[in-house]
């Protein structure tokens, strides 16, 4: 098994290198965002590099609704999709299911 090889560089620090990256080298980006701490991190990560970088281009959102949610995470879900409405194409997996001919070709961030 390798060893681990430490770097000086912080996790935010990485991760929004690895934003970069995507936005530099994907036509198109698509998120799956289920309004848990990881994935709410990640999508505001990007909310803030698009901001950033003048970013006008809407990305693709994967939300899957599992039915068994608190309404408080349904309620975090619903407002952080309504509020940056202007950047995201929301699909849900019924959505997606439905749609045969639905095709995407993406980068996908998912924690």
């Amino acid at each position: 098994m390798g060893t681990k090889r430490y770097i000086n560089e912080n996790v935010y620090d990485r991760a929004t290198g690895r934003i970069d990256y995507i936005f530099k080298n994907f036509e198109k980006i698509f998120i799956s965002f289920s309004g848990g701490k990881d994935s709410a991190i990640l999508l505001n990560m990007v909310i803030d590099y698009m901001q950033k970088h003048n970013i006008n281009k809407k990305i693709g959102i994967f939300f899957v609704d599992l039915e068994g949610q608190y309404q408080l995470t349904i309620d975090y879900i619903r407002s952080t999709l309504q509020k940056n409405e202007h950047l995201f194409d929301v699909f849900s997996a019924r959505q997606m299911y439905k749609n045969k001919h639905f095709h995407y070709r993406k980068c996908l961030f998912h924690i």
